[in-house]
C-alpha cells in the first residue's frame, strides 16, 4: 500500500490526467478502508477472545454518562449478573452491593472505583465484600482508573477486579492455625525450638518469654550456645553433634540455660534430629525448667550430708564418752590413792614433791577427759543465771598468765548485757579454749581482744544462717590478729581431732569442745576469718529472763570434812571401790560396799535403818543404773541422801525417770577433799 501511494504521488508529479487520477485515488482509498476494517475485525476478535479468557473481571463505562461500554464474562460471573445496567448514580447501588470486610458497612458511593475513575482518579481496594443478586457473597480486589483520549480528556472509566475469596479463606485458615499453634505453645509447659546444623536458632515458641524472659525474635538467628552455661558447653555440643550424625536420632540432656536477667535455670532437653525434614530442617527440641527439682535434689544431698556428719559426730561422741568413762575411773582411783599417800606424815620432801607432780599429771589428764565429755555433750550442766562480764573479769588474770608474756588480753563491754542461764565452769572452759586458740594463731606474740555485747536477731537477719535464731542473745567475741583460717577449712574447724598444729602441739579438741558446750547451752558459734588478717569467734547465748536463785552458803569447818555416819557404797570398778572405801574410812565413816545394785540390796535390807547416805556409780553392769537403784531405795526411804558418781557424765535430767529430790552429782575423778565436802553438803541438806 505504501508503494501505491508513492506511485500516486509520482503521477501527480507527472501531471497525469485528472480523471485517471481521481479514479485511481478512489480505488486506493477503498482498498485502505477495506484493509482497516479487516484489521479492526481481527483486533476486535483478538480483544474479545482475550477478554473471554481473562480470569480478571473487566468493566468499563463511558464518562461522564456511566453507560456500560464493556464487561467481560469474568466480570459478569463474579458479579453474578447476565447483563450490567448503566452505572449511573441512580442505579450504581444495584450494580455494586459492596461492603467493608469485617464490619458489613456499605462502601460510600463516592468511594467506588468506577465513579472515581470518571473523575480522573486511580484507586485500589484490596478487599471488598460484594453481594450477588442471589444473596451470596464474594471478596474482590478492585482497581479503577480513568481512560483518556489523544487530547488527554477522560472519556471512560475502567475497573478490573480479581476474586480473592479462596485466597482470603486460606489466609484466614492459616492465621487461625498459627493462632491455635501459638495458644498451644503458650499453654504447654515446654519450650519448643529448632536449631539448624550450624547451631543457629531457627524457631523459639512464644512461651520462652514466660519461663526465661526472652522474646523469640531476640534469639532467632543467634547461636544456640550463647545462653548455655559455660560449664555445660562441651557436654551440650557433644550431645547435639551425636544427634546430627544420624537422622531421626533422639536423646535427652540436662543443662543450665541463661535467662534474660542473667540468672541460669536448669532445663531438661528432649531432642530429635529432623534435619532431613524440609519443614523442620534441623534438630527439633523441647525443654522445660527443672530448677525446682534440682534445688530439691541439692537440698536433699545437703541434708543427707548433714545427717551423715551428725551420725559421724554422734559416733565419735559416743566413743569419746566411753573412753572418758573408763579413763575417769582409772584417774579417780589414782587421785584418791595419791591423796591417801600425801596424808602419810612420814614422807620426806622429795616424796611429797613427786606425789604433787603425779597429782598434777592426773588432773591434766582429767581435764583432757573433761574436754572429751564436753565435746560429746555428755557433761552434766549446773545451770544458774550468770553475768558474762563478771565471768570474764574473774578469768582475765588466769588468761593472761596462761597465754604468756608476749601476749596481752583486753576486755571491753559494748553496752549493758543481760544474764545467761549457763554453767559457769563450762563458760570459763569456752573462753580459755578460744583465747589459747587465738594465742596459737599468733606465734610471734600479739593482742587478744574480748568484747561482750547484746544482739537482737530478727527473722530477716537469720535468713541464710541455719544456726541463728530470732530473739535476744549475749555475745562474747574473741578477736586475734593472727594468721587467719583458710576459707576451705572453716567448715571443719569444729570437728573433733581436727588441727593444723604440729604433731604433739594440739589435740584437736579445743574448738570442738567450744562448739559442744555452746550447743548444750542452746547457743551457737560464728567465725569470720581471712588469711593474714586474723580471726573473730563470736559465741551467742540466749538472754535469760527467768528467776535468779541465790546460792546457799556452805558451812565448812575444816579443810577436809569428816563424819561418823554409815554410807552404802556401790561401785563396779574394784580399784575405785577399794580406794573410795579406804578414803571414807579414814574420814571416820562406816562403809558397806557392793559392786552392783543386786549385791547392795541385801546390805540395804539388813542395815537400811543405819545407812545415812548412798554413794553410787551411775553406769553399772546388770541393766540397773545408779539412778534407778536410787529410785528403788527411795520407795522405802524417800528422804535418803544420795550422791551419784560418774565418769560418763550423762545429764541426769535426761535419765529415765528424771531427777529425784535429794540427789547430788560428783564428777569423776575427784579428790578426797571434794568427796568429803560433797558428803557433808548432802548430809547437811538432807
Amino acid at each position: 500500500m505504501v508503494s501505491l501511494r508513492n506511485y500516486l504521488k509520482g503521477l501527480r508529479a507527472g501531471k497525469a490526467g485528472e480523471s485517471s487520477k481521481a479514479n485511481l485515488e478512489q480505488t486506493v482509498l477503498h482498498s485502505e478502508l477495506k484493509c482497516s476494517q479487516e484489521a479492526l475485525t481481527r483486533q476486535n476478535g483478538l480483544f474479545s477472545a482475550l477478554m473471554k479468557l481473562l480470569p480478571t473481571g473487566v468493566f468499563m463505562v463511558e464518562a461522564p454518562s456511566g453507560k456500560p461500554l464493556l464487561a467481560n464474562e469474568a466480570a459478569l460471573a463474579l458479579l453474578g449478573r447476565g447483563v450490567l445496567p448503566d452505572a449511573s448514580r441512580s442505579n450504581l447501588s444495584d450494580v455494586y452491593k459492596a461492603y467493608k470486610v469485617g464490619s458489613k458497612e456499605p462502601y460510600p458511593l463516592e468511594e467506588m472505583p468506577i465513579l472515581r475513575g470518571m473523575k480522573g482518579e486511580r484507586t485500589q481496594i484490596d478487599d471488598m465484600l460484594v453481594e450477588r443478586p442471589d444473596g451470596s457473597f464474594t471478596r474482590l480486589e478492585i482497581t479503577g482508573s480513568p481512560v483518556l483520549d489523544e487530547q488527554g480528556n477522560i472519556w471512560a472509566s475502567l475497573v478490573s477486579f480479581v476474586d480473592i475469596t479462596e485466597r482470603k479463606r486460606v489466609e484466614e485458615e492459616l492465621r487461625r492455625n498459627e493462632a491455635r499453634q501459638a495458644k498451644m505453645f503458650a499453654n504447654i509447659g515446654d519450650v519448643v525450638a529448632i536449631i539448624d546444623a550450624e547451631g543457629i536458632n531457627r524457631f523459639k515458641s512464644p512461651n520462652i518469654e514466660k519461663w526465661f524472659g526472652w522474646r523469640p525474635n531476640e534469639l532467632l538467628g543467634a547461636s544456640a550456645w550463647d545462653n548455655i552455661h559455660p560449664d555445660d558447653h562441651e557436654l551440650t555440643k557433644r550431645f547435639m553433634s551425636g544427634l546430627m550424625a544420624v537422622p531421626n536420632t533422639a536423646g535427652r540432656l540436662e543443662c543450665r540455660y541463661r535467662c534474660k536477667d542473667g540468672a541460669y535455670k536448669w532445663t531438661k532437653v528432649v531432642a530429635v534430629n529432623l534435619a532431613h525434614d524440609a519443614d523442620i530442617g534441623g534438630i527439633l527440641l523441647n525443654y522445660h525448667d527443672i530448677s525446682a527439682r534440682k534445688q530439691a535434689e541439692l537440698e536433699k544431698a545437703t541434708l543427707e550430708a548433714q545427717i551423715q556428719q551428725s551420725q559421724k559426730m554422734d559416733s565419735i561422741g559416743r566413743l569419746a564418752g566411753g573412753v572418758a568413762h573408763d579413763f575417769n575411773n582409772m584417774l579417780a582411783a589414782t587421785l584418791l590413792q595419791l591423796n591417801l599417800l600425801a596424808q602419810n606424815e612420814t614422807l620426806d620432801g622429795e616424796a611429797r614433791q613427786a606425789i604433787q607432780e603425779l597429782e598434777e599429771g592426773a588432773r591434766r589428764a582429767a581435764n583432757l577427759t573433761r574436754q572429751l565429755l564436753l565435746f560429746s555433750r555428755r557433761a552434766p550442766m549446773q545451770l544458774k543465771a550468770i553475768d558474762l562480764n563478771q565471768v570474764v573479769d574473774h578469768l582475765l588474770k588466769m588468761l593472761r598468765r596462761v597465754i604468756g608474756e608476749n601476749y596481752s588480753v583486753e576486755f571491753s563491754c559494748r553496752g549493758q548485757i543481760g544474764l545467761v542461764n549457763a554453767d559457769e565452769g563450762m563458760i570459763e572452759q569456752v573462753l580459755l579454749n578460744l583465747v589459747v586458740n587465738a594465742r596459737d594463731a599468733m606465734p610471734g606474740g600479739g593482742l587478744v581482744r574480748i568484747h561482750s555485747f547484746e544482739k537482737e536477731w530478727s527473722a530477716e537477719n537469720c535468713q541464710g544462717y541455719p544456726k541463728r535464731r530470732v530473739g535476744s542473745f549475749v555475745c562474747i567475741e574473741v578477736v586475734d590478729t593472727g594468721c587467719g583460717i583458710p576459707a576451705a577449712n572453716l567448715a571443719t574447724i569444729f570437728e573433733p581431732f581436727y588441727t593444723t598444729k604440729e604433731l604433739g602441739k594440739g589435740t584437736g579438741l579445743g574448738l570442738s569442745t567450744v562448739d559442744g558446750i555452746v550447743t548444750q547451752h542452746k547457743g551457737w558459734v560464728e567465725v569470720q576469718s581471712e588469711l593474714g588478717r586474723g580471726s573473730t569467734f563470736q559465741v551467742y547465748l540466749p538472754v535469760y529472763s527467768g528467776p535468779v536463785a541465790l546460792e546457799p552458803a556452805l558451812e565448812i569447818a575444816k579443810p577436809v570434812l569428816q563424819g561418823t555416819e554409815t554410807i552404802l557404797l556401790v561401785e563396779d570398778e574394784l580399784n575405785v571401790r577399794i580406794v573410795i572405801r579406804r578414803s571414807l574410812e579414814q574420814l571416820g565413816y562406816k562403809v558397806f560396799d557392793a559392786s552392783t545394785p543386786a549385791e547392795a540390796l541385801p546390805l540395804w535390807r539388813e542395815h537400811g535403818g543405819s545407812i545415812k547416805l548412798l554413794l553410787t556409780d551411775m553406769v553399772m553392769p546388770g541393766g540397773v543404773s545408779g539412778l534407778e537403784f536410787t529410785q528403788q531405795l527411795h520407795e522405802t526411804q524417800p528422804h535418803l541422801p544420795v550422791i551419784i558418781m560418774s565418769g560418763y557424765c550423762k545429764d541426769l535430767s535426761q535419765s529415765k525417770g528424771g531427777m529425784v529430790q535429794g540427789i547430788d552429782f560428783l564428777q569423776k575423778p575427784f579428790s578426797i577433799p571434794e568427796l568429803a565436802t560433797a558428803i557433808r553438803r548432802r548430809l547437811h541438806c538432807g
